[in-house]
């Protein structure tokens, strides 16, 4: 895993980088609400991205 990350936090910013890249975003002004339907948006992409990083 860490062949391409020096580190844990490089891994962490390279994951939310790779979901959020096509998750379509517009904030609401309402903070938790926000939080919630982005967190919905990557949930599903979460599990794919990781899969394909460790075959990586």
């Amino acid at each position: 895993m860490y062949r391409r990350w020096p580190s844990k936090a490089e891994l962490v910013m390279a994951m939310i980088t790779e979901l959020t890249s096509a998750i379509a975003f517009d904030p609401s002004g309402d903070p938790s609400g926000d939080l919630t339907e982005f967190v919905a948006g990557i949930a599903p992409r979460a599990s794919q991205v990781t899969a394909w990083w460790l075959a990586g």
